[in-house]
């Protein structure tokens, strides 16, 4: 029989514990900056990383099996899975927390996940969020029945759910989606590609409950069809109006954009190719797997060795199942 390939080798598990009990002499170390003291104890916020949904989901039936640990959810980014949760108060003598380190990285390697960090708990922001969520449950009635038809409502409702939102984060923003074949509404978190904004993003859906009647989504997600973008002047921007070629780099993809009748003193076609790579690689791969972009105008005679948009997609996968193997320290 076929030895299956591990996700999270024993040999990079010996390389990355040290590397974390470092991580906890710079945090709580006699000489740390935080003001942790060995007297203290803290909640402690984790992250696991692997790559398939079934391992995390066997982590997190795996962890909800011992004391100590609330899990929030499993959810995929990057070409990865994501198992993440907060322990019950833990010692922050460097001692008794390294040991704990050393344990739970074997917990996860059992697994085949990989530990990738920890955090304390900020108990202010945690309450914040959880407040919010709170409201929504007891509110959520009121917007999933809104008619999103005739618009009765709906104006007064979303002030009323920004005033809520928005403290936590002002570029968080939302969209409804109509009632699905589940009886249930898609309640789609975005940042609208602000980069910045991408952690309380994730933060905000990871605290987020489960509830009957919607599916919380973090990030806005993409879909195979052409939007056919058509601008004020009647020009419509679509996938067969765009060619590309790329190269890696160690912060993300470099794309050279070319499009059918660019006009660099038009920001449509700017704003137009956004909306392109938002709407076919979703809002996470459009901001995070492009790190450098640039538009010029296409030359169909000297197009010979560009690619078509539509095999945008392969390349970004591509290039993510490549990094599944690089050293990480996410």
């Amino acid at each position: 029989m076929a030895q299956v390939e591990r996700f999270f080798t024993k040999e990079e598990a010996i390389s990355w514990v040290p590397q974390l009990i470092g991580y906890n002499m710079e945090l709580i170390g006699e000489k740390n900056d935080k003001g942790i003291r060995a007297t203290d104890t803290e909640n402690i916020e984790f992250l696991f990383m692997t790559d398939t949904k079934e391992k995390a989901q066997e982590l997190k039936t795996g962890l909800k099996e011992k004391a100590g640990y609330q899990l929030y959810k499993e959810y995929s980014l990057d070409g990865f899975w994501f198992v993440t949760g907060v322990t019950d108060k833990l010692s922050m003598e460097f001692g008794s927390f390294s040991k704990w380190t050393f344990e739970f990285c074997k917990t996860g390697f059992d697994y085949d996940t990989k530990l990738l960090n920890w955090n304390i708990l900020d108990k202010e922001n945690a309450e914040n969020i959880d407040e919010f969520w709170n409201w929504f449950k007891n509110n959520q009635d009121e917007f999933f029945n809104l008619d999103y038809e005739k618009m009765d409502g709906i104006e007064e409702a979303f002030k009323i759910l920004d005033k809520w939102l928005k403290p936590l984060n002002e570029s968080i923003t939302y969209e409804f989606s109509p009632i699905l074949e589940n009886g249930k509404r898609r309640f789609i978190l975005s940042a609208e590609g602000n980069r910045e904004a991408f952690q309380d993003l994730l933060y905000l859906f990871k605290r987020s409950p489960e509830l009957e009647k919607w599916e919380i989504i973090p990030f806005k997600q993409g879909f195979d069809g052409d939007p056919q973008l058509e601008f004020n002047n009647g020009y419509t921007l679509s996938w067969d109006k765009v060619m590309f070629e790329s190269k890696e780099t160690k912060e993300g993809l470099s794309i050279d954009f070319y499009i059918e009748d660019y006009d660099k003193g038009n920001e449509d076609f700017e704003m137009g190719l956004v909306i392109l790579l938002d709407s076919y690689l979703g809002e996470y791969d459009a901001v995070m797997q492009i790190r450098y972009a640039d538009i010029h105008k296409l030359n169909r005679k000297k197009a010979k060795h560009l690619k078509e948009f539509k095999d945008l997609k392969q390349v970004v996968d591509k290039y993510k199942m490549k990094k599944k193997w690089l050293p990480t320290a996410r």
